[in-house]
């Protein structure tokens, strides 16, 4: 009776993570109202008020996808940068013109300025990208 105990726990405690989330998220906590592009999502041109007590529009979700039955690793560098190749963020300075996060408009695609973080939560991996715009 203990060995059928303990080898049904084992074998349903090998694998824990059976299904993978990917989310990429850019929260606004600079003092700028940013515009967030990606021509990739042609609903996706959102303002990004600066976080304050009563702000709602601080972040938002560039990417939110669910494999089903699959246990995936993160992305490499290279399909990071795919799934951020047409993101663009800026703001429009005094003159009206468009000022690129960063000071270039790739800056906000290289991978070293994202922050990686990897959770489990029943039975999903998830792994998450941020990009906070600061001043």
């Amino acid at each position: 009776m203990v060995f059928i105990f303990i080898g049904t726990i084992s074998m349903f405690s090998c694998e824990r993570v059976k299904h993978t989330t990917y989310s990429m998220l850019v929260i606004n906590e600079s003092t700028k109202n940013y515009v967030v592009e990606d021509k990739s999502l042609p609903n996706l041109d959102t303002i990004l008020v600066p976080i304050t007590v009563n702000s709602h529009l601080c972040g938002v979700s560039i990417l939110s996808t669910s494999n089903y039955n699959e246990v995936l690793k993160k992305f490499s560098i290279e399909e990071f940068n795919d799934k951020v190749s047409t993101l663009a963020i800026f703001y429009f300075n005094s003159a009206n013109e468009k000022v690129h996060y960063g000071g270039y408009d790739t800056y906000c695609r290289k991978y070293q300025n994202w922050e990686y973080d990897y959770s489990e939560d029943d039975g999903y991996g998830l792994h998450e990208y941020i990009l906070r715009l600061k001043d």
